[in-house]
């Protein structure tokens, strides 16, 4: 059983979300795979990284630069224009 010490509250837990050194580019990356109908598979082959580094850039930790998630939120932009290119 816990202990009230190992339990962590909500708002505790929204307020070192928002504290994310990233977190507008992780919710960019987010909307974009959202929007295009890709699955967290699909982005996370598109990423290239390790999967606990993928992890952790869509929770905008501060482990990925600026540049890995300009680079990711191109490669979603591209895979886009391929499979759009690939219906027509």
């Amino acid at each position: 059983m816990m202990d009230d010490s190992e339990y962590v509250s909500g708002n505790e837990i929204a307020r070192q979300w928002r504290e994310m050194p990233h977190r507008k580019q992780a919710d960019r990356i987010v909307n974009e795979m959202i929007h295009n109908h890709l699955t967290a598979e699909e982005v996370f082959a598109l990423s290239g990284l390790p999967e606990h580094e993928f992890a952790r850039m869509l929770a905008g930790d501060g482990a990925v630069t600026n540049a890995q998630y300009e680079a990711l939120y191109t490669q979603i932009q591209l895979h886009r224009r391929d499979s759009v290119n690939d219906h027509n």
